[in-house]
């Protein structure tokens, strides 16, 4: 997940992604099909904080 596209992705720019923005974000740059269990999973193992809410300090520690 490049930085600036998931920013693109922040559809309400608050600066971070929640769950919809997230899975729109997936489904439109990785191929295939993802389930809902699949994404929530996935987007809990970048939501550190656990706010329901990935922020660029989370993305930038999942992707070092």
């Amino acid at each position: 997940m490049e930085a600036a596209a998931a920013m693109e992705a922040d559809i309400d720019k608050d600066g971070s992604l929640d769950f919809e923005e997230y899975c729109g974000f997936i489904r439109n740059r990785e191929e295939g099909e993802h389930t809902e269990e699949e994404l929530r999973k996935r987007f809990n193992e970048l939501d550190a904080d656990g706010s329901g809410r990935i922020d660029m300090n989370e993305y930038l520690q999942w992707s070092l």
